[in-house]
C-alpha cells in the first residue's frame, strides 16, 4: 500500500495545482456563490466518475496505437529489458530485500480516496468557507 500511496501522492498534488479553476471558483464566490457550489459539485462528480471508470476499466482497454505511440512503447521495452537485466546481474543485500505483498481492491479505492481528497481539497475549501463564514470569506477570498 504504501508503494501505492508513494506514486499517487504526488500525482495527486500535480493535479491538484488547477490554477485557472480556483480563480474561476474564487470569482464565481465573490459574485454568485450557489453558481460556485453546483461548479464545485460538478468538478468533485468529474473527477469521482474518473477515478471509477479508472478502477473498472483501466487495467481492461486495449486502444488501438498509432506508430508513435508504438516507438515509444518500443523504446520504453528496451529501457525497461535493459534495467531488468542490469537488476538480475546485482545482488542486492539482505537487508533491502523485502518481500512485497499483493495489492487487493481495498488497497486502490484507499489510493483513489487519498488521490481525491489531495485534489479536490484546493476547489472544495473555498466553497466550505464561503458557506460556512460568508463575512470572513469575502475578506479572504
Amino acid at each position: 500500500m504504501s508503494d501505492l500511496l508513494t506514486k499517487v501522492v504526488p500525482l495527486a498534488l500535480a493535479a491538484a495545482v488547477n490554477p485557472a479553476g480556483i480563480l474561476v471558483l474564487v470569482a464565481l464566490l465573490a459574485t454568485a456563490k450557489r453558481t460556485a457550489l453546483f461548479l464545485c459539485v460538478g468538478f468533485c462528480a468529474v473527477f469521482v466518475a474518473f477515478g471509477a471508470v479508472v478502477l473498472a476499466f483501466g487495467l481492461r482497454l486495449e486502444p488501438r496505437p498509432s506508430t508513435t505511440s508504438a516507438l515509444v512503447d518500443l523504446a520504453a521495452a528496451v529501457l525497461v529489458t535493459y534495467l531488468g537485466v542490469r537488476s538480475l546481474r546485482k545482488h542486492p543485500e539482505p537487508d533491502t530485500a523485502k518481500k512485497k505483498r499483493q495489492l487487493g481492491p481495498a488497497d486502490a479505492w484507499a489510493a483513489l480516496v487519498v488521490f481525491l481528497v489531495i485534489c479536490l481539497t484546493p476547489m472544495v475549501a473555498p466553497v466550505v468557507v464561503a458557506f460556512a463564514a460568508p463575512k470572513a470569506s469575502g475578506k479572504v477570498l
